[in-house]
Parts: structure tokens; sequence; C-alpha cells
């Protein structure tokens, strides 16, 4: 029988804790799911304690190599493991799924056929709003976001409002362009449709380089305002010289693939 669901969940030097609370508030979902670990830290920690915690048909550890090839790859490489399924959720380990999430997105899927991707709304710990819905990146946002001196300048400001849609009504169902890669979740055919990630993106702008093949493709971006989950969210770009780099040369393919928008 083919499972109606497969989650896949890269990890990266992430504690135990965070990913058992992620892995917790899936099992409480009324759906029939795998959970795929792909491993990208570079030493061997989770494999034994989930092994102890989890049963192997339900969690799956899966080293993807001795080398971290990114975010996108990973997943790719994930959604190749354990069984068939109707279903792909792509899945950051920093996540807490709340009541009947799955179920209803997956129920929405079913009967919208036109639905290539759904995206939940997405709460802060505190329980405000986390501005995943954007509209398509332009340079000056991008450069406001990760520039604080220039941030308060008229026009970068303006340009960032656009870029984070800070008009946008987030306790309304609506078809959007562009949704973050905290939770994604798509039918299994389209994702490999349209070949999943590109590989070329070792992190950064890989959701938004999917968000444009899924609506490439002809299908709709669905965003579901009915049920939400908890998303701990970091900038990591900002604190780290190497992770800025690898956010330029993600920016550049994705400009390069998509065309540049200043403003």
């Amino acid at each position: 029988m083919e499972l109606k669901l497969k989650i896949c969940i890269v990890v990266y030097n992430h504690s135990f804790d965070i990913i058992k609370t992620n892995i917790e508030s899936i099992l409480k979902q009324k759906i029939n799911c795998e959970i795929l670990i792909v491993d990208h830290s570079p030493i061997n920690y989770l494999e034994s304690m989930l092994s102890k915690k989890y049963e192997s048909n339900i969690v799956q550890y899966c080293s993807r190599s001795k080398f971290n090839l990114g975010y996108g790859a990973g997943n790719n490489f994930g959604f190749t493991q354990g069984k068939s399924s109707e279903y792909y959720l792509v899945l950051n380990p920093d996540v807490i799924l709340l009541t009947e999430v799955l179920e209803s997105l997956i129920f929405i899927l079913e009967n919208n056929p036109e639905i290539g991707l759904i995206f939940p709304k997405v709460l802060n710990e505190d329980g405000s709003i986390q501005y995943n819905i954007k509209r398509k990146p332009t340079l000056l946002a991008l450069l406001g976001r990760r520039f604080s001196i220039i941030s308060k300048l008229n026009f970068i400001k303006k340009a960032m409002d656009s870029y984070e849609f800070r008009d946008f009504d987030y306790e309304k169902d609506s078809i959007v362009d562009y949704v973050g890669g905290c939770f994604m979740l798509f039918p299994s055919k389209i994702y490999q449709d349209v070949n999943g990630f590109d590989d070329n993106y070792f992190m950064y702008f890989e959701d938004y380089d999917m968000c444009n093949k899924i609506r490439s493709s002809g299908h709709l971006i669905q965003y579901s305002s009915k049920v939400s989950i908890i998303h701990s969210w970091q900038r990591g770009s900002h604190k780290s010289l190497k992770l800025f780099l690898i956010f330029v040369k993600s920016m550049i393919r994705f400009f390069g693939r998509w065309g540049l928008k200043w403003y």
C-alpha cells in the first residue's frame, strides 16, 4: 500500500531535542507518513539516538555523504529513499506542526489538482505572524535586508516592504507567488515532474526557484490561513561571512535564471 506522505527533514548540527520536538509534532498528526532524516552533520551523532527512540519504519535515518551538498540536494536525495508516497513534505527541523496541519492541507490538495504547492500560516515562537509570503525578490530589497545601515533609506525601505509583502492578508486563503522553504507540501508527481530542487543552490533561493518552477509548470501555489506551524527562524547569513558569500552566489544564480529586478 502506497504511503500518503513522505516527509524529508535535512539537518546540520541540530540538537536532538530540536529534532525530537519536530518529530513528536509530526507523530501527533492523523496521517500515514514516513519521516526521513537526511543528516549533513560532519559527525554522526543522531543515528543511534533516533534508532533508540523511534521505529525504523516511521523515522528513517539517511546520511547523504561525507560532504554537505546543500539543502536542495539533501531533500532530493531524501525523497528517493523509503517507500513511494502520494505527497512530499519539505520540512525544516526547527518547525513544530500544530493541530491537523497535514490532514487539512492534504485534503485541499486532493480536491484541487491545479495546486502544485501548499503552504500554511507560519508563526513565531511568541505567536506573531512570520512573514513568509513574498513578492519576487529585488536587488534593493535584498541589499536592505542584509545591510542595516542602508535599510532606513526611504527608497530601500519601500523596496523591502514591497518584497516582504507587508500588506498581505494572512487571515485569508490566497494564491501566491513565493513562499518560504520551512514547509513546502507537494503532490509527489508534481515535485518529480519539475525535477525537484535545483542542486546547484547550496542554500538560499532554492525555495524561490522551486516556486518559479511550480508556477512555470502551470500549477498554483496555495496559501492556507486555516492551519498553522511554529518556526524558530534565524538569519544565519547575517552572522557569517561564509554564509553571506553562499547567499550572494545563490542570488546571482537566481537572478541569472529568472531575471534581475532592481526595485
